[in-house]
């Protein structure tokens, strides 16, 4: 047995076909990340930080005169086409100066999306967790291990409690969650896709309904065909701004008195 964490790798891929069988397509829609057999789907939001403080993605939209909306990109939040436009920056000064996290879902925010899960299974101590195989970090007790396909990826698997989606599986001091992980009775499906920013899972509509109302979680409601692109946000235009001087600030925080 190998393991890492609360996790044990496994050689025995079949518990995976599942997703080989339903996944759709690569970064096509909601249906590319989890399978379309669900009663309703919901995107969580990684959030940005400003001084360790979470800044959630509908107050960058205010401040930057942005629309909210569930189909947003982060980077149409901030004006750019892309992560990788030219000079796309990781902070914008008096609102956040650490953007969502890229392919990993932060720890504080696992934590209530399972306490919601749990909920919405009968298998909280048999799920399965499947970790992308080209991450540098990643712990090197899943090398020499099997890998499952799916469009453009592979990806090793694991076992474990529910509550592993909250650990890491790197070997460095930073946080890299598992890409996708469910119940063995496929009661739901999560998946955070290495190159976003946001998390996707399918459910019942019951649970989805929970996990909405979660006040730890920054969820929104999507259909299954909702596009994932960082071009996908049709309401938010591209400005690239020349310089951070144009953007404006977010006064989250009432100003200090002066002594």
């Amino acid at each position: 047995m190998v393991a890492v964490g609360a996790l044990v790798v496994v050689d025995d891929l079949r518990p995976a076909q599942w997703l080989t069988e339903s996944i759709r397509g690569f970064a096509v829609d909601v249906g590319s990340l989890v399978p379309a057999i669900f009663g309703a789907y919901a995107r969580v939001l990684h959030p940005a930080y400003d001084d360790g403080e979470r800044v959630s993605w509908a107050q960058i939209a205010r401040a930057n005169h942005r629309i909210a909306h569930p189909q947003m990109q982060f980077n149409r939040l901030i004006g750019y086409a892309s992560r990788y436009s030219p000079g796309y920056p990781n902070r914008q000064p008096g609102i956040f100066d650490k953007a969502p996290a890229v392919g990993a879902l932060p720890a504080e925010v696992a934590a209530p999306l399972v306490h919601t899960l749990a909920g919405h299974t009968t298998c909280t101590d048999d799920c399965w967790f499947a970790v992308w195989d080209g991450w540098g970090c990643l712990d090197e007790v899943f090398s020499d291990h099997p890998k499952f396909q799916l469009p453009n990826r592979n990806y090793h698997l694991a076992r474990g409690p529910l509550a592993a989606a909250a650990q890491s599986v790197s070997s460095w001091h930073l946080h890299q969650s598992c890409n996708l992980w469910w119940p063995a009775d496929h009661a739901w499906c999560v998946a955070t896709e290495i190159d976003l920013d946001s998390t996707y899972i399918g459910a019942t509509e019951a649970c989805i309904e929970e996990l909405l109302a979660n006040p730890d979680v920054d969820a929104v409601p999507l259909s299954l065909t909702a596009g994932v692109t960082a071009d996908s946000d049709t309401l938010n235009p591209v400005s690239e701004p020349d310089s951070p001087t144009e953007w404006p600030t977010l006064r989250r925080r009432p100003p200090k008195p002066s002594p």
